[in-house]
């Protein structure tokens, strides 16, 4: 098997080496590169870039040599005719220039600025430069004034104008009307959201126990009575609202919401101050409120003049019972002075004070009927009869809490059973208390910063004894 083998690779092999010699001698024929040998594949590659170089550079040396001919005619025969008859005119005019007179020589002009101030020029900076250096210079001294014998330095560093502005911050008087112009300021939106704006409006609803619920509901009745849908309404839909006619008494009620009386819209929260101030009056703080409607001159005490004009108001026929509240009035004005009167107080002179006239009010509650059926009119109006009974109750019970204070120097009452029990279910005893003590603080502090008029009497005491 073996020779079999070798005699099969021997004749492949004298096959392969033919065909070798064949192509080196094709090669040497042709002068072509021998692959299969490297090293005389070499000169041949070497001998074949020679001869293309030699053809490239030829070839090169051919195209220049044709552009060159191209070119040549054209230079020479029309750049030198031009610039020849253009230099002669331009020296033929220096020259006529040169001999005119000095007189006759035009104005030498100045470059143009805007050449200068191009957006992208280097000189555009420097010119405006120039432009704010030509206008004087603020001096920074301007400020500081020279110290003077006539007066004190104006600056605001001056020690005396420090100790100007401390002694008016810590005044009792600035004090006192920087609530009043807190009121005017816009409310925080804690308690009521966005239907009320002020500040005071917002105060006086939350010492009078208004929750949102409250609110939203007068303001349900608001709008359904606004016409126009602008927000406000007029005086005659206020009347109409509270189921009331346009009369001096009733007028009166536009004070509380500081209502001017040529004012014609109303906002909801002057509406809202109006309703809630004038329901949840109690019955003297009413007879007060009509004591200082018809106490026109502010004197305290009414002439026969101001209670001729509020007797003949309360008489008025649009009230209900007009005879009794009529009987009444003439009872109270015919009535002279007895000596069990006199020793409660009347004194039969013709004017009648705030005193007397809360006794009037006690003996004949029947002329002041009119009065109560307007707050009546209101309460049912806005929240009804049994809400604003409710929070009148707890303005009352505040009131003497308040009182039950001032007597025990800070202390409150402990709690009832009914009340431990109350304060079980529910928050409101706790915030009586609360609105108390809130109540009591505030006027500790105004007594402090004005001084108390208790003080002020001993002081005067002491004055006397010496």
């Amino acid at each position: 098997m073996a020779s079999v083998v070798k005699r099969a690779v021997a004749p492949r092999k004298l096959i392969a080496l033919d065909v070798d010699a064949e192509r080196k001698r094709s090669a040497a024929q042709l002068k072509l590169p021998v692959e299969a040998n490297d090293d005389d594949a070499k000169p041949a590659k070497s001998a074949e870039t020679a001869v293309s170089t030699k053809k490239k550079a030829a070839d090169d040396g051919a195209v220049t040599k044709k552009k060159k001919k191209q070119k040549s005619p054209g230079k020479v025969a029309i750049a030198p005719t031009k610039n020849d008859a253009f230099n002669d005119l331009s020296e033929a005019s220096k020259k006529e220039a040169s001999d005119r007179p000095a007189s006759a020589q035009p104005a030498a002009k100045k470059p143009p600025v805007i050449a200068a101030s191009r957006p992208g020029s280097a000189a555009s900076p420097m010119k405006a430069v120039a432009k704010k250096s030509d206008k004087p210079a603020k001096s920074t001294t301007a400020w500081v004034t020279p110290a003077s014998d006539d007066g004190p330095d104006k600056s605001d560093g001056s020690p005396r104008k420090t100790a100007r502005n401390d002694s008016d911050a810590s005044s009792p008087v600035q004090a006192v009307h920087a609530d009043d112009s807190d009121r005017e300021q816009p409310a925080t939106g804690v308690h009521y959201d966005i239907f009320v704006q002020t500040r005071r409006c917002e105060s006086v609803c939350v010492e009078l126990g208004l929750t949102l619920k409250d609110v939203r509901k007068i303001k349900v009745k608001y709008d359904e009575n606004d016409m126009y849908h602008s927000g406000e309404i007029t005086q005659a839909e206020f009347f109409f609202i509270i189921n009331e006619d346009d009369r001096p008494l009733t007028r009166g009620l536009l004070r509380l919401g500081n209502v001017q009386p040529d004012q014609k819209f109303l906002s909801f929260d002057e509406y809202l101050l109006c309703v809630a101030s004038f329901a949840s009056l109690t019955p003297p703080e009413l007879y007060q409120f009509v004591f200082d409607l018809y106490d026109d001159d502010k004197s305290g005490s009414l002439d026969e003049h101001e209670f001729a004009k509020m007797s003949k108001e309360l008489q008025s026929k649009q009230f209900s019972f007009p005879k009794n509240v009529a009987n009444a009035i003439r009872m109270m004005e015919g009535l002279e002075p007895s000596a069990a009167l006199r020793d409660r107080g009347f004194t039969g002179d013709g004017l009648v004070d705030l005193p007397e006239f809360m006794r009037f009010a006690r003996l004949f509650p029947v002329a002041f009927f009119p009065i109560l059926n307007v707050q009546r009119n209101v309460r049912i109006a806005s929240l009804g009869e049994r809400r604003w009974s409710n929070l009148v109750a707890r303005k009352l019970k505040i009131q003497s809490l308040v009182s039950h204070m001032r007597r025990h120097y800070g202390a409150t009452p402990e709690l009832t059973w009914r009340e431990r029990l109350w304060s079980l279910v529910s928050d409101d005893e706790m915030e009586i208390r609360k609105r108390a003590a809130e109540i009591y603080a505030s006027q500790l502090t105004q007594r402090s910063l004005i001084g108390s008029p208790v003080d002020k009497a001993g002081d005067a005491e002491d004055d006397d004894g010496d």
